[in-house]
């Protein structure tokens, strides 16, 4: 996607989340900060503004107090949300970047495009165990595709993440792929049909 300076940004999760005892918010746009805020107070729990040397940071999940936030580029870090204390860190490719992701019991699956212009890379959609940051599998969508702005589903053991050509003729169409959670192998994959969405 493009952000608002005209830069290549992921359009990734949200910049605020809450546990309802704490508000997560991270700057997005502005800076590479997130900042735990008290529900009830208000007052500042902790704040970090050392996680990535980038102009931007988001908040990707928040699943059983593990606070997973990514900058725009390249990684992804767990942090206790309790404390912001860094759990773990995993690298992505380079010029990958975290979309989307959903969560099951500690399990979550992070969608990751390669968002650069012209950059015709495949997504890559990889779990991780938020409570030890260790990376259960790492799958390579089609090649010629990106991720459809939509979050992923995870139904039956299945996530389902949908892609679509990065370029007019770049892949055949528009696609639905069911990833198996526990090892990523692809159970089926669907034609959707139409041209280019985002």
């Amino acid at each position: 996607g493009v952000g608002m300076s005209g830069s290549s940004l992921p359009s990734s999760g949200r910049i605020v989340v809450s546990d309802l005892a704490r508000v997560f918010v991270a700057d997005g746009f502005d800076s590479a900060s997130v900042t735990a805020f008290d529900t009830r107070s208000g007052s500042v729990v902790w704040s970090r503004d050392d996680i990535a040397a980038g102009p931007s940071l988001f908040v990707q999940a928040l699943v059983q107090g593990t606070l997973v936030v990514n900058p725009q580029y390249e990684l992804v870090v767990g942090l206790d949300a309790g404390t912001g204390l860094k759990r773990w860190e995993i690298s992505l490719p380079a010029g990958y970047g975290a979309v989307r992701s959903a969560s099951t019991g500690s399990t979550l699956v992070i969608a990751a495009d390669a968002g650069r212009e012209g950059d015709i890379r495949p997504p890559l959609v990889l779990a991780i165990d938020v409570l030890t940051g260790e990376e259960a599998w790492r799958t390579l969508l089609e090649p010629g595709t990106d991720l459809q702005w939509t979050t992923p589903l995870i139904e039956g053991g299945v996530a389902l993440v949908a892609s679509t050509p990065s370029h007019r003729d770049s892949a055949p169409g528009n696609f639905v792929h069911a990833l198996r959670v526990d090892d990523g192998s692809v159970e089926w994959a669907a034609e959707l049909g139409g041209g280019q969405q985002f």
